[in-house]
């Protein structure tokens, strides 16, 4: 038969061990000086504890604004730099447009001097399609249904059996993408049912 007290005695020794335990814990946790075991009660010990883990509360809910206000500043500037990359690559691509045009002219009477220029338009047009693909721009030209999220229908052709109408006619002007979304429409002649 147990004495008396001796089984609340040991109950009461395992809980101050419990409180110290955790108490030490959450100090080292919240850079905090461990509380001595053998000078603190079980009140005293579980007090510590708390103040540490309100210290670490507090640290995480400082740490998880910092984490948003970092997330929201890179998204913001993200934003800001698709949105200037998209104004580059538009310029680039009308410059590309502009020099094809130049390519495609009259010939230069000076056939010498229209050859050097032509090796100079294509070293352009050679460097406007990399720039063009480094900042993730690509021109595409659909064929087929008219998208509207796609294309922008400009001019209209009669449609007919063989040309159903809703179907692109031809590209008058080639769409641009920026990472896979589209940044201008591809300017397109549709066939439509004229009535």
């Amino acid at each position: 038969m147990p004495l008396p007290g001796f089984s609340a005695n040991k109950d009461l020794r395992e809980v101050h061990v419990a409180a110290h335990a955790l108490g030490t814990r959450a100090a080292e946790l919240a850079d905090l000086a461990p509380p001595a075991p053998d000078e603190m009660s079980v009140l005293r010990l579980l007090a510590s504890a708390d103040a540490a883990l309100s210290v670490l509360a507090e640290r995480t809910r400082n740490a998880q604004r910092e984490a948003r206000h970092e997330r929201d500043r890179l998204q913001h500037e993200r934003v800001g730099w698709n949105r200037t990359r998209g104004k580059l690559a538009e310029a680039l691509a009308e410059l590309r447009e502009r020099l094809r045009v130049t390519d495609l002219g009259p010939a230069h009477p000076d056939q010498t001097q229209a050859a050097a220029g032509s090796g100079s338009l294509v070293w352009a047009l050679q460097h406007i399609d990399e720039t063009l693909r480094i900042a993730g721009a690509s021109e595409f030209q659909d064929e087929g249904p008219v998208d509207l999220a796609r294309h922008r229908v400009v001019a209209r052709q009669p449609s007919d059996r063989s040309h159903p109408s809703g179907t692109i006619a031809f590209s008058i002007r080639p769409g641009l993408l920026l990472d896979g979304e589209v940044l201008r429409p591809q300017e397109v002649s549709a066939y439509m049912d004229m009535d």
